[in-house]
C-alpha cells in the first residue's frame, strides 16, 4: 500500500468522523432546544396568578418566545413541532380573519 492510499484512508476515516461527530452535536442542541421551550411554557402555564392578567391562557407568540429563549424563530417553531408537549394554534387577526402568527402553549400530559 502507498503512501497515497494509506492518507486517502485516513482522510475517509476522519471524514466520517467529523460527519458522525456533526450530526450528534446538531441532535443534541435539538434536544436542548426542545427542552429549553418546554420548560419555559410549563413555568409560564404553571404561574398563578398568571403573568399577564386574567385573561392570560399562559399561550404566547413566537415572536415572545424568541425574546424570552433567545432563539430564532425557526428553531423555536422546529422544537415546537418536534415536541408532544407543546400545542400550535394559529394567532388571528381580528380585521382580516387571517392567521398573522402562531401561539404555543403548554399541554399537560
Amino acid at each position: 500500500m502507498s503512501w497515497l492510499e494509506t492518507g486517502a484512508s485516513i482522510a475517509e476515516i476522519g471524514t466520517a468522523v467529523v460527519a458522525v461527530g456533526g450530526g450528534t452535536l446538531y441532535a443534541i442542541s435539538l434536544v436542548q432546544k426542545r427542552a429549553a421551550l418546554e420548560r419555559y411554557l410549563k413555568q409560564e402555564w404553571e404561574a398563578k396568578p398568571r403573568r399577564y392578567g386574567p385573561g392570560d391562557n399562559a399561550r404566547r407568540t413566537s415572536k415572545h418566545l424568541v425574546a424570552a429563549l433567545k432563539m430564532s424563530e425557526e428553531e423555536i417553531l422546529r422544537a415546537a413541532f418536534r415536541s408532544k408537549r407543546i400545542r400550535p394554534s394559529p394567532e388571528m387577526d381580528p380585521v382580516t380573519k387571517h392567521a398573522k402568527g402562531v401561539f404555543l402553549e403548554y399541554k399537560p400530559k
